[in-house]
């Protein structure tokens, strides 16, 4: 029979430390299911790189693998798999699993078929961490408008003791807010999905 351990900590707490430690301790290949693009064993490798990292996790060379869930759904990979023992599957930003939120991804319902087809052995248990942090502020202030935002914004920035994030509803404000700021002593930072990789 399967079991599953189940680790809800708060952001930045160290969850990954959880997989990324055994990874390194167990025998096998620790499986870590990851919607993130920047750790993906994914599309955007060259057929050369691909075929380099599937030999190093054929061979054992590789205990610690990164995949989308979409890659469960690769036939060649879940015959790769059945050729590798695998210790550990971990399910990372496992909130992506919830149909209730808008990160949902209908892959990560395959995890458990996946798991059971290749005989992934886990263990019982689940950790939990306060989800207080006494770092973060949350507060409400009203506004009328666009420069009655910046009114109430711009006396919190001067007193915060720490970075800041404004977020905003669209792309071309990151812009607005960031010259105003700037008119004002800031030195902001704009970031967006519409920014180039540099």
């Amino acid at each position: 029979m399967q079991k599953a351990s189940l680790v809800l900590f708060p952001a930045g707490s160290g969850k990954s430390l959880v997989y990324q430690i055994p990874a390194f301790c167990l025998d096998g290949l620790t499986l870590v299911i990851c919607p993130l693009l920047s750790l993906r064993l994914d599309s955007t490798l060259c057929t050369e790189e691909y075929n380099r990292i599937k030999a190093e996790i054929l061979n054992g060379g590789i205990q610690l693998l990164f995949v989308c869930p979409e890659r469960l759904c690769n036939e060649s990979f879940v015959e790769m798999m059945k050729r590798v023992p695998i210790s550990l599957l971990a399910i990372d930003e496992a909130h992506c699993i919830s149909q209730w939120g808008q990160t949902f991804h209908p892959d990560y319902l395959k995890i458990a078929r996946f798991a059971e087809e290749l005989n992934v052995q886990r263990s019982a248990g689940v950790s939990r961490s306060p989800t207080y942090r006494p770092n973060l502020q949350f507060r409400i202030e009203l506004a009328n408008n666009f420069d009655k935002k910046l009114d109430k914004l711009v006396p919190m920035l001067r007193t915060r003791n720490g970075p800041a994030i404004i977020y905003v509803a669209l792309q071309k404000q990151t812009h607005e807010v960031a010259e105003k700021l700037s008119k004002r002593g800031f030195t902001p930072l704009v970031y967006h999905a519409g920014l180039n990789d540099k």
